[in-house]
């Protein structure tokens, strides 16, 4: 669904190889928090990510790409580039309110300039985390919750902490 008039009307794209999969992207105009939903069923139901899932990343653009097992919406954001998130078909509901889990990871002090900080609010152990520029390349690995980040040249990177019950979390970490 994507909307071309300010929200009066949407186009939902559907899967070329997938029967009833559909993506579509919510915003009004430009610049604006998108919102991503995403069925299985043909439009029965629908499964949202929230801004809140996908970094609050304000766009005028989103487009998607269908796979075998998942679809991916490439975001055009105005201040980090072209950012992609991954939805798994498995995870596409068919209940009538389906909502994915909230980021339960917290980083601080972000912005960050020597030492970072990271805490599930599950309380769950932190198994791995990983730092990854924008472009995707990975800087930092390390199984600790108190990370040095003093070499990273100043900008914005990607944290995904992954937890020992296998959940995966990532947030945006600003680099001063």
């Amino acid at each position: 669904m994507v909307s071309t008039n300010q929200g009066t009307s949407w186009l939902v794209l559907y899967s070329p190889t997938n029967a009833n999969v559909a993506a579509a992207a919510v915003y009004t105009g430009l610049n604006i928090d998108a919102v991503i939903l995403a069925t299985r069923n043909n439009g029965t139901s629908w499964t949202v990510i929230n801004p809140s899932d996908i970094e609050y990343a304000t766009t005028g653009s989103v487009d998607f790409a269908f796979g075998a097992e998942s679809l991916t919406a490439y975001i055009a954001t105005i201040d980090l580039g072209v950012m992609s998130y991954v939805v798994d078909y498995d995870v596409l509901g068919t209940d009538d309110n389906p909502q994915l889990p909230k980021n339960n990871i917290a980083i601080y002090p972000n912005p960050a300039s020597s030492v970072l900080n990271i805490t599930v609010s599950d309380n769950s152990e932190i198994k791995n985390t990983v730092i990854y520029t924008l472009a995707g390349q990975k800087v930092i690995e390390t199984a600790a919750t108190s990370i040095n980040v003093s070499a990273l040249s100043n900008g914005i990177y990607i944290v995904k902490s992954t937890t020992s019950s296998g959940a995966s979390y990532s947030q945006k970490l600003v680099k001063q």
